[in-house]
């Protein structure tokens, strides 16, 4: 498939067409990747050790908070601190996290199973084997986010 790709002036909509012989569901999950702009890093600030590291949101499995003022990044093998609000991050991380508790966010592209729990809560599974707890409050959207997911 042949791209082009135009530069436009700040003040005007960035849009996209895309021209195709047939509309399946891999054309599908390219439009809502586009639409929901997952192609776009976001990079937010994260301590360690006395010093400042620039994340990409993409590392990011979840983000719990820990104590009154202090979150803590989980990336692979590593956690970063921020001292961030929960609510301020939500609101720039890009379209593949969700909230799943009053105290996590988590990166739905990094999951790699979902389990339900015996007492109406449901573990999630990051892929690098860490484990969240999604609470009932959060569940019914998430299942639904999940089951738009499946359709496309």
């Amino acid at each position: 498939m042949k791209v082009e790709v135009v530069q436009i002036e700040r003040e005007l909509d960035e849009h996209g067409k895309l021209y195709v012989h047939e509309i399946d569901s891999s054309v599908k999950n390219l439009k809502q990747y586009i639409e929901d702009e997952r192609y776009r890093l976001v990079a937010i600030a994260g301590e360690k050790n006395g010093a400042v590291y620039q994340i990409a949101s993409d590392q990011i499995r979840f983000i719990e908070t820990s104590g009154e003022d202090t979150l803590v990044i989980h990336l692979e093998k590593e956690c970063y601190t921020s001292r961030a609000r929960l609510y301020e991050l939500e609101c720039v991380l890009p379209g593949n996290f969700t909230r799943i508790s009053r105290s996590v966010i988590v990166n739905l592209e990094r999951i790699a199973a979902y389990k339900p729990l015996l007492n109406g809560l449901m573990e999630a599974m990051c892929d690098n084997g860490e484990k969240v707890y999604i609470s009932r409050r959060y569940l019914s959207g998430l299942k639904e986010r999940l089951r738009e997911e499946m359709k496309r």
